[in-house]
């Protein structure tokens, strides 16, 4: 391929071996850790506000109605 250099090897170097491991293309590095904990956090939290009685959501604020919507976004927003 056009540009690319070879690893100790003999094998292509990709973007992904040049920056390491576990790393976020668009930040830093520790990007995409940090991206997984948000999502799962937002999982977890949504799960939770799904299962809190009408005086929890009272409260911290909530209608039932407004639990309801936040539980079933999508994960990713």
């Amino acid at each position: 391929m056009k540009g690319q250099t070879a690893g100790p090897q003999g094998d292509p170097v990709t973007v992904l071996d040049k920056v390491g491991p576990g790393a976020n293309l668009y930040g830093s590095q520790a990007g995409v850790g940090k991206g997984w904990l948000r999502v799962l956090q937002r999982i977890k939290t949504r799960r939770v506000l799904s299962q809190l009685t009408d005086d929890e959501l009272k409260d911290v604020g909530l209608s039932r109605s407004q639990a309801a919507e936040e539980a079933r976004r999508p994960f990713w927003k």
